[in-house]
């Protein structure tokens, strides 16, 4: 398995990105998976300085699994989509990538996380219900049940990131 990282830099307007394409409803559910999660990650960054309530809860969500857990990382793969996201979260280091090969653990975390879910599942992720959890665990998965249900919490909050902040109403 090879990782490729991201920087901070591929981050930047992932965010935005993605709320134009699912204003828009040009959302698809294998060539935006890298954008998805990229937005989805940098709006764990963001939500680390934040100083609005529901956002400061969302990186709350994320310290309270570190320090119950060390260190965790997801794997993500979407039937059709080239890109397999990995997500890698420890209290020293938090990155995202995509990987190619197979899923390995990484074994300097303490919590190896991997899904695999089709396209139609991913479509459902992104269009954000509220009214119904992201369905992480419809497909193949393997690791810790708590962090795997904690995906769902993490997608959640996503959406209220993008709720508070207001881009949902930005143009």
């Amino acid at each position: 398995m090879e990782i490729i990282w991201f920087s901070k830099d591929d981050l930047i307007g992932s965010i935005k990105e993605f709320v134009e394409k699912h204003k828009s409803r040009r959302l698809d559910g294998i060539k935006d998976v890298e954008l998805f999660f990229k937005a989805l990650f940098y709006a764990i960054l963001q939500a680390k300085k934040s100083e609005i309530d529901e956002i400061l809860e969302f990186y709350e969500e994320i310290e309270v699994s570190l320090e119950e857990h060390g260190s965790f990382a997801y794997f993500i793969e979407v039937t059709g989509s080239d890109k397999k996201i990995v997500i890698y979260l420890s209290e020293d280091e938090q990155k995202i990538g995509t990987y190619t090969g197979e899923f390995e653990k990484l074994e300097e975390i303490n919590e190896n996380i991997w899904f695999e879910w089709g396209p139609e599942e991913q479509m459902l992720i992104m269009e954000g219900d509220p009214t119904n959890d992201p369905p992480v665990l419809e497909g193949k998965w393997k690791g810790n049940i708590f962090l795997a249900e904690k995906l769902r919490d993490f997608i959640n909050y996503f959406f209220i990131f993008i709720d508070e902040t207001g881009l949902w109403h930005s143009s």
